[in-house]
């Protein structure tokens, strides 16, 4: 899953980690497909599935106005036009990001339904 302001550019490639096939060789991106939009000059929730061989995940793609989740009292904000001019947002002090367990389970799954689906297929 993924949270972005409104203005930032989005490939559905930016959502994707990895994915081994039942034989357990790395999947190219290219051979995956994928459903759904996310349109980044409006704020709002989009779901992107991904699909290889039976087997789907799904991301949801938040999109925010950055002028809403600002702080007007905020000296750092002030002058500041509300889109995101595409620069990567870092983390204020404090903040969590917790992208890398994000991506971690994604792939825990993926790899569970891969498991799950070789091991159907061999029990008949």
């Amino acid at each position: 899953d993924s949270t972005l302001y409104i203005g930032t550019e989005w490939k559905a490639e930016d959502n994707f980690d990895s994915a081994i096939d039942k034989d357990g060789n790395p999947v190219d991106f290219a051979d995956v497909t994928v459903e759904g939009t996310v349109d980044t000059s409006k704020a709002g929730t989009y779901e992107v599935s991904y699909s290889y061989e039976g087997v789907t995940s799904t991301a949801v793609i938040t999109i925010r106005d950055k002028e809403k989740n600002s702080d007007p009292n905020n000296d750092n904000n002030k002058g500041q036009d509300s889109h995101n001019t595409g620069e990567k947002v870092l983390p204020q002090t404090g903040e969590q990001t917790n992208t890398i367990w994000t991506l971690a389970g994604f792939l825990t799954v993926l790899l569970s339904l891969i498991y799950f689906v070789k091991k159907r297929k061999k029990s008949y």
